[in-house]
């Protein structure tokens, strides 16, 4: 057996991207390195040996390699997706229960695909106009001069301030434990905006999550309803209801599938499977649930 055959048949039967050392590490446990011609007495050199090996054969019949993860794999149009996947961000969690299961966290991060194209067009059509107005009336006149320069200069500066104050409280990143739901500013600074344990929500109210269009800018929200536990003296738990409403921009669903191979993207999921989470959650705790 040569030590690109050895690859191959790991690399079969695993059906997984891996790591060169993996691939020797779990040719060894099943005991395909004993067949190798010519293999090294230190197992560092038979891993270099095989990692060169490899390289030189990627894009040779079905070897390919995820270059900057360092990940071997086997073109297979219909795993190829799960394996990626699983490669690189372990394996997927699409439930609630999967999520207790695994003790995994669930990232919910809001896709800024258009924001730099919407701020151009907002500092170019709305601020420079303004901003022009406003320096050539200080200055009394449309003429160029320093103070017209800066003037312009100092109110659009205004203006990408007031654009990401905009874009900050009108997006949020979800974080969903096992036990609670953390919020998140999507820009910076990408402070906590509240932590609810799940075992104290009272209500869930959805609007528009369930929408998949990323030309309609409509606004969604989430509104939590939570008991808010506090001490007083030390001694008295005191409990009072709690509603937070959290808005996000319209640019939140981003194709679940990156062409060619139908990656799921899971740094900008869809705030769809944020509504199926949150459904999930409101049956397993029995929690009223509402959308609109």
């Amino acid at each position: 057996m040569t030590y690109l055959e050895l690859a191959y048949k790991v690399l079969e039967e695993t059906q997984r991207l891996l790591w060169v050392d993996d691939i020797w590490r779990i040719a060894t446990e099943k005991g395909y390195t004993k067949a190798v011609k010519k293999a090294y007495t230190k197992e560092e050199d038979n891993i270099n040996v095989l990692d060169a090996i490899l390289y030189e054969a990627v894009g040779k019949h079905r070897l390919r390699l995820l270059e900057k993860k360092g990940l071997y794999y086997l073109v297979d149009a219909t795993n190829l997706p799960a394996q990626i996947e699983t490669a690189l961000y372990g394996p997927s969690i699409n439930s609630y229960q999967e999520l207790v299961t695994h003790k995994k966290v669930k990232h919910f991060l809001p896709s800024t695909q258009g924001f730099s194209g919407m701020s151009f067009l907002f500092l170019l059509i709305i601020g420079f106009p303004i901003s022009l107005c406003l320096a050539a009336n200080f200055q009394g006149g449309f003429y160029l001069s320093a103070s017209l320069v800066i003037g312009i200069s100092s109110l659009l500066l205004c203006f990408a301030v007031v654009l990401l104050l905009y874009f900050q409280f009108t997006n949020c990143s979800i974080r969903i434990h096992s036990d609670r739901i953390n919020i998140y500013r999507t820009f910076y600074p990408k402070n906590k905006i509240v932590s609810i344990p799940i075992k104290n929500l009272v209500r869930i109210e959805v609007t528009g999550l369930g929408a998949e269009n990323q030309l309609n800018s409509t606004f969604k929200s989430l509104t939590l309803t939570y008991q808010n536990n506090f001490s007083i003296a030390g001694a008295v738990t005191e409990q009072e209801i709690v509603t937070k409403k959290i808005r996000c921009h319209g640019y939140i669903n981003p194709s679940t599938s990156y062409d060619p191979f139908a990656i799921l993207i899971r740094n900008f999921e869809s705030f769809v499977t944020l509504r199926k989470f949150l459904k999930e959650i409101a049956v397993v705790y029995n929690i009223p649930y509402q959308e609109k």
